[in-house]
């Protein structure tokens, strides 16, 4: 029995299966790096440019246009936003629910955490063209790749003798 045969099921031993598979993550990839920056960053560079840098100047959610915004809301609930943003402590929030604690809490950057916001959530670079150009790319790579991979393991099969 083969040692691949117990580690790896027969469909993923096709160079098909892989090259599909690499192309899927690196179009997923693309569009959470789009997602990320795009729609979660606009909140933190909205923060930024208000000034929003300590517990006074901290911005309530639900007064401002990302209020509304169901992606931004659970990313503050999920934590994606942990590593820079701070929130402020509201009166009483036992009796509310998460959502609204979301939405009636403070949100601001520290300022020593201003540069990693902007690195992370910056929108440099990141746009729909690019997702698309990334897509178009890497589509041809894996066509390219299923055409001539082939060809090169039966070269590298021959030039070894494993045939």
């Amino acid at each position: 029995m083969n040692y691949l045969t117990l580690v790896f099921p027969e469909f993923v031993k096709s160079v098909d299966t892989i090259v599909w598979c690499a192309f899927g993550g690196i179009v997923l990839g693309a569009a959470l790096s789009l997602y990320f920056k795009d729609v979660l960053g606009a909140f933190i560079r909205f923060l930024i440019n208000e000034g929003a840098n300590s517990p006074e100047n901290a911005l309530v959610l639900e007064k401002t246009k990302f209020a509304k915004n169901p992606f931004v809301r659970l990313a503050i609930k999920n934590g994606t936003y942990k590593r820079v943003l701070k929130h402020t402590c509201i009166d009483d929030d036992s009796k509310l629910k998460t959502s609204q604690v979301v939405l009636k809490q403070g949100y601001y950057i520290p300022p020593e955490l201003i540069y990693e916001a902007e690195n992370i959530f910056s929108k440099n670079g990141t746009n729909l063209l690019t997702l698309v150009l990334t897509v178009i790319a890497f589509l041809v790579v894996a066509i390219l790749s299923l055409i001539f991979i082939p060809d090169i393991i039966a070269i590298f099969n021959a030039f070894f003798g494993l045939s």
